[in-house]
């Protein structure tokens, strides 16, 4: 028995597609059935990009303040600010992580 190669099927004659096309399925069909998803998950991206950005630039401006003689309030200032935005921004990523998977 010979088998040929049809070229873009497999042994079941079943199409096979690239990964490309794929995803871009996926994709055309979130966005038909379930567009909010897509907006949750590049806004749980952007929280989960944000954290560690904000997490390395506390200590260099807590230093940088430090280190040129500024008041201990607008230290305490830029403490609570960064503090106060990564508590939003982990809260905001536990409840889009919820909100997603749930």
């Amino acid at each position: 028995m010979k088998i040929t190669n049809n070229g873009s099927h497999d042994e079941l004659n079943r199409t096979q597609y690239s990964i490309i096309q794929n995803i871009m399925y996926c994709l055309n069909n979130t966005v038909k059935c379930h567009s909010p998803l897509l907006c949750w998950c590049i806004l749980k991206i952007l929280a989960g990009t944000l954290i560690p950005i904000l997490t390395t630039m506390l200590p260099k401006t807590v230093t940088e303040i430090v280190t040129a003689d500024q008041s201990v309030y607008e230290l305490v200032i830029a403490i609570l600010t960064f503090m106060g935005s990564l508590a939003i921004l982990s809260g905001a990523d536990i409840f889009l992580t919820r909100l997603i998977y749930h």
